[in-house]
């Protein structure tokens, strides 16, 4: 069987005016890259501010259980338009209870104490205390309520390493723990 061959070509084909694509390549990857960090820039600028809040506060007991004030807040921003800059501020708002644990940790009563306005971070200490206060006076109707007397009281936001007191994770059993300085933990 005979073996065929091509034969080869006698002139090379030159390429197309490779130049031009070379400048239509360049010019597409600088467009790319002036959106690509136009649209980074931009995303820079804006934050979300958004955050939740969910806090207990033990304020005595009765003989149906424990009474707490329970604050559910959440955090966004306020556009405040100031003559030559526009600045977002946080503010806090959201809903107060009062309500009645049993020793089970089950809900056995619940009423609604405040419905929280938006408000300024600076004024959140004085808003919380007033909820608290309606709360401590709610409480005060029953007959047989008894005021707690706090141990201690320390101040942590939990963001940096406590002195008092520590958060611990259990994760495996989903709880968390606190953990005082003394080394006794609390569920």
């Amino acid at each position: 069987m005979p073996i065929l061959c091509a034969k080869p070509p006698t002139k090379v084909p030159t390429p197309l005016n490779l130049g031009a694509y070379k400048h239509v390549s360049s010019y597409i990857m600088r467009q790319t890259l002036i959106i690509l960090l136009l649209t980074l820039t931009n995303n820079s600028l804006f934050a979300c501010l958004s955050a939740s809040q969910n806090r207990q506060f033990p304020i005595g007991q009765t003989a149906k259980g424990l009474c707490v004030v329970e604050t559910h807040l959440y955090r966004t921003e306020f556009m405040e338009e100031d003559k030559e800059l526009i600045k977002m501020k946080p503010v806090w708002g959201g809903i107060s209870y009062f309500k009645i644990y049993d020793k089970n940790y089950r809900e056995k009563y619940s009423e609604t104490l405040d419905t929280i306005r938006l408000f300024e971070q600076h004024l959140y200490d004085s808003i919380v205390g007033k909820t608290l206060m309606k709360g401590l006076e709610l409480a005060k109707t029953y007959p047989d309520f008894v005021n707690a007397k706090p141990i201690s009281i320390s101040f942590c936001d939990y963001q940096q390493t406590c002195s008092k007191a520590g958060l611990i994770f259990d994760t495996i059993n989903n709880i968390i723990k606190i953990q005082l300085s003394n080394k006794i933990k609390y569920d």
